[in-house]
């Protein structure tokens, strides 16, 4: 019904969605309007810029204890690296002394970040202890919960969190991800969607209050497609891949699932099967 010129209209659309999503996710936390040029850290704070760059990705109301800190205690923790005890705990006075006089700073522009740190150091010195504490516990990982069916097999693999799921003859793996490495892919899927001589097609997808970019990559000696997905899901973002080897695959019997996709920090590690 629809001739070739159609099908490659169609496909360039897709292409052109992708893109703005990326887009948008690059942006959506910046208005030219509301984010005036931040006053630059005094020298003897640089080592905490990372951390500012952090909650320059969080919205106002974001930015409180819940957020994660494991960046800025390892910053600190950084900070006090050699020194003794008592050292330690001056050297961090020190820095809450020149950050309470910068902040002091007629028109000074910040995005938050300082504004915490400054209540964040008022639980010194006992903040000392409490860093050295959490120096020695294992690292906390982000780890992914999902709902499947009881009749899927799931192999999880404890070093990079990566779940391995094995279903109606197909695997699915499912990768926790940053937003950095998401847009990454984003970028490789549609790299790949103008090469010539490979049959890709991207497009934007959603699922309930997950969603994203779904790749389609068609293989000439394959009867199945391969999909691909980069993913942004309640407390996180993930990659996904699924493949049927030489058979025929129905992917929305997966991505029915797919709403029910987030991610937890420092769990045990535990997914459902419902």
């Amino acid at each position: 019904m629809f001739g070739k010129g159609t099908k490659i209209f169609t496909e360039k659309l897709c292409v052109l969605c992708a893109a703005l999503w990326l887009l948008h996710r690059q942006c959506e936390n910046i208005c030219p309007y509301a984010m005036p040029r931040l006053t630059p850290l005094p020298k003897r704070l640089r080592y905490l810029q990372p951390f500012r760059k952090q909650v320059a990705n969080l919205k106002p109301e974001e930015i409180d204890e819940s957020m994660d800190l494991s960046l800025l205690n390892e910053l600190l923790c950084q900070r006090i690296h050699g020194f003794s005890l008592e050292e330690g705990k001056k050297l961090l006075q020190d820095d809450q002394a020149v950050l309470k006089e910068w902040l002091s700073t007629p028109d000074l522009e910040d995005n938050g970040g300082m504004g915490f740190l400054h209540g964040y150091f008022m639980g010194l010195p006992e903040l000392i202890d409490h860093l050295l504490e959490e120096k020695n516990k294992p690292p906390q990982r982000d780890e992914i919960r999902m709902e499947l069916p009881v009749e899927a097999k799931i192999k999880k693999r404890l070093d990079h969190g990566v779940w391995e799921v094995s279903w109606l003859q197909a695997k699915l793996w499912i990768s926790p991800a940053d937003q950095h490495s998401i847009e990454n892919e984003v970028r490789g899927f549609l790299e790949l969607a103008r090469t010539p001589f490979v049959d890709v097609v991207v497009l934007p997808v959603a699922f309930g209050n997950v969603g994203g970019v779904k790749k389609v990559t068609r293989e000439p000696y394959s009867k199945s497609p391969e999909f691909d997905y980069a993913l942004q899901v309640p407390g996180g973002y993930v990659t996904i891949g699924l493949l049927k080897p030489g058979q025929g695959l129905d992917e929305s019997r997966f991505e029915q699932y797919f709403h029910a996709i987030r991610i937890v920090r420092g769990s045990d590690g535990f997914l459902s099967n419902l």
